[in-house]
């Protein structure tokens, strides 16, 4: 007889529907204009038959943005990526960096690099390079894109209305309803926040449908209206993410204010079907018979608080060091040309007599005068 009146349902006892509150979620980020971000992205490339590791790449980040003034977007944070091979020395390097306005600036904290690259740029000192800081602005992008024969026109951040852009994505994300088989997970405690923990599928076919209205949308915002540029974009990502496949993630979401305080998930691509859906020729089999883990764990925290990102003191302009070192870069060049077809020609002479011209080396290198 009591087991009639136990015989209730407990849906209750469960809180919210997952759908409602990642809706509700999807709506409140659109108003987040400033926030601090930590997190970690693993790239695992391994074997499919012995499962032996090929290859590993981690990515740790600590940033924060605040976009609260359009006309003074502010970023800064600090970036440290490990690489490793196996037989080859790992590469490992920390950089922070900042943007003010329009300009962004970067540092190098630490630097390693395998002897191979250090023995190839020999005329470069990376020591030199640690710990100071560089600025990257639109003169920059100028000075080095005419040293390749053409001009790059660096995007005026202050002029894009990137909270707008940001609203309405997640519009877009809100209303394509594009999670499934949604789950209630146990309720954990993420920034300092009591927070629901679902976790969730999106679908190759939504997530592509999903990719091709961003294009869209992002073209339009940009005044981009070629609808050839746009229809090529859309083939490209449909036919990516077609061999993705679906993606399994997990969400937290806080209970009192419905922000997303943490996103993780865990993905498996097979790289043979990958490379064959872009139409990329395997001539490389070790290449095709691997498969690649992509994790991400991202954490959010501090939403729409205001930052302070200073203009780092004493930053050179980024133009004033690289430019040189290209300059030594292609002397080098030459030299090699050089020293190539005066091993040529003593095979062919026994002497270096042909090398010369019009008492300049070869004739035709006149740039550099007869020194």
């Amino acid at each position: 007889a009591a087991g009639q009146y136990l015989n209730i349902s407990w849906d209750i006892f469960k809180g919210p529907n997952p759908e409602e509150v990642i809706g509700e979620m999807l709506k409140n980020m659109q108003g987040v204009k400033a926030s601090h971000t930590t997190s970690r992205l693993d790239i695992n490339i391994t074997d499919k038959n012995s499962k032996q590791a090929q290859g590993q790449l981690v990515l740790n980040t600590n940033t924060e943005s605040d976009l609260t003034d359009i006309n003074n977007p502010k970023a800064g944070g600090n970036f440290t990526i490990n690489i490793t091979t196996p037989g080859y020395p790992a590469v490992l390097g920390t950089v922070s960096m900042a943007m003010v306005g329009n300009a962004v600036y970067f540092k190098i904290n630490d630097i390693t690099l395998p002897d191979s690259v250090s023995v190839t740029y020999s005329h470069l000192d990376i020591s030199q390079l640690k710990g100071k800081w560089f600025k990257i602005d639109q003169d920059s992008i100028t000075a080095l894109s005419q040293t390749g024969g053409s001009q790059v026109t660096m995007p005026d951040i202050s002029q894009i209305d990137n909270s707008e852009l940001y609203k309405q994505m997640y519009d877009l994300l809100a209303a394509e309803n594009i999670f499934s088989n949604t789950k209630q997970l146990n309720d954990e405690t993420i920034s300092g926040q009591n927070t629901y923990h679902y976790s969730a599928t999106i679908s190759s076919a939504e997530l592509g449908d999903l990719a091709n209205k961003l294009i869209t949308l992002g073209m339009q915002q940009s005044g981009n209206a070629s609808s050839l540029v746009a229809n090529m974009a859309q083939a490209a990502v449909k036919t990516f993410v077609d061999s993705l496949g679906d993606i399994n993630l997990e969400m937290w979401i806080g209970k009192s204010d419905y922000m997303l305080y943490r996103v993780k998930l865990d993905k498996i691509i097979d790289s043979e079907i990958v490379i064959q859906s872009l139409g990329i020729p395997i001539d490389n089999m070790s290449i095709s018979a691997t498969q690649t883990e992509i994790k991400l764990d991202l954490t959010n925290s501090n939403f729409n608080k205001a930052i302070t990102v200073q203009v780092p003191e004493g930053a050179q302009k980024i133009e004033d060091v690289v430019l040189p070192l290209l300059k030594i870069q292609k002397i080098n060049s030459d030299m090699r040309q050089i020293g190539f077809i005066a091993q040529s020609q003593f095979t062919v002479n026994k002497n270096y007599s042909s090398l010369c011209n019009r008492g300049l080396l070869n004739g035709y290198l006149s740039v550099y005068g007869k020194s």
